[in-house]
């Protein structure tokens, strides 16, 4: 019974911020940025973007992450909240008002090419949002871990996306669709906290 009045709730809350929904879109333009190693959390990007009607960027690591070596590179370079080198970005994110990061989780981390990200951009008076995702358990630590970099333990809850595969395969849509309505909340309420750029 719960499950369906939380689902009449969000359908209801959804349906009033689709009266100005239009509005919020073209006055707040989208940036979805994401680092991608298996494809799970491109293909949630790419679903962001279409919903956000958000520009893409995905995030491109120099260093080698595949292979045996590179799977424990990989893993231990994010338990140790290393950064890496990236590829320059195709998108200038100071040009949008909503800013959506995307991570797979590595033993519950951030991938370092999103830390990167983070460290190196100024999100200041930004709406930022966050979505992770992961096999089974994980991905909302990673995404409080990039909230906690971006607000410095400010940031509201709703604006976090975790994401396991049983997630993406069952109920993604209404896991997006809440997310949309969070975030669209969010950028509607007034000022973001600012990073504190390059800690």
């Amino acid at each position: 019974m719960n499950k369906y009045f939380k689902r009449t709730a969000l359908i209801i809350a959804f349906t009033m911020l689709n009266v100005t929904s239009h509005a919020a879109e073209t006055e707040n333009r989208a940036l979805v940025v994401c680092y991608s190693r298996d494809g799970h959390t491109k293909m949630v990007a790419e679903k962001l973007a279409e919903k956000f009607n958000a520009d893409i960027e995905i995030l491109i690591d120099k260093k080698n992450r595949t292979g045996a070596l590179g799977n424990m590179n990989a893993g231990n370079d994010a338990l140790m909240h290393k950064t890496t080198t990236i590829e320059p970005l195709q998108h200038n994110p100071a040009d949008y008002d909503i800013i959506l990061i995307g991570t797979p989780a590595w033993f519950s981390n951030m991938t370092p090419a999103v830390r990167t990200f983070i460290t190196q951009t100024d999100l200041t008076g930004k709406t930022v949002g966050y979505f992770a995702t992961c096999h089974r358990v994980g991905a909302d630590k990673a995404a409080a871990q990039m909230a906690e970099l971006v607000s410095k333990g400010s940031s509201d809850p709703k604006t976090h996306l975790p994401l396991n595969h049983k997630d993406i395969e069952s109920r993604l849509d209404e896991k997006l669709t809440e997310f949309y309505v969070n975030i669209l909340s969010s950028a509607n309420s007034g000022p973001h906290p600012a990073l504190n750029k390059g800690e």
